[in-house]
């Protein structure tokens, strides 16, 4: 039987690949602070708002990127669990980058995937749906295979989703004019 889907997320639109690429362009970029923020707390280090908040407000005092202030968490004021998932969040980003030297573009996705805890959520709830992002992994590894570096990986998908932009605008032009 045909069907046709109405509306559904676009692949890079889905939250693990955007939580994973984003593990990706701070790999890359460790100034990037909008990666830094939707990462640094997923899956969930107890890294919350209030402690998100004394990290900026530390780098902000010593002009640093917040991507930077995570391993500072000690002087950042962070105690407890907090200081415990920053510092976990920072090795964890070392250990990715080191990782990112030797590894293709799809082996380090799928390393990003599995040492920062997406991967063991996801198998831990068991759900289809959650297959269905396990799945949607596999094809971004699959997807950054076909580069020669995770530079080139973010940088072609980048460009793409900057076309993706322009598409849109142009076509939102488009129908404002026709309806003057």
């Amino acid at each position: 039987m045909p069907y046709r889907v109405i509306a559904g997320l676009r692949f890079y639109d889905r939250k693990e690949v955007k939580d994973v690429l984003a593990y990706a362009r701070l790999i890359v970029n460790p100034r990037d602070d909008a990666a830094a923020r939707r990462v640094v707390n997923e899956p969930r280090r107890d890294v919350g708002a209030a402690a998100q908040s004394k990290i900026q407000n530390y780098a902000s005092d010593r002009n640093l990127s917040f991507a930077e202030a995570i391993g500072s968490w000690s002087p950042a004021g962070l105690t407890g669990k907090a200081a415990r998932g920053a510092a976990e969040f920072d090795e964890l980003m070392i250990e990715l980058r080191a990782l990112a030297n030797d590894l293709t573009p799809g082996d380090i996705i799928t390393e990003i995937a599995s040492r920062s805890g997406i991967m063991k959520e996801l198998l831990d709830d068991g759900s289809d749906e959650a297959r269905s992002r396990i799945e949607n992994l596999g094809e971004l590894a699959n997807a950054a295979s076909e580069y020669e570096s995770l530079l080139e990986f973010l940088e072609r998908r980048s460009e793409e989703h900057t076309s993706e932009l322009q598409s849109l605008a142009y076509l939102v032009c488009r129908l404002l004019l026709e309806k003057k």
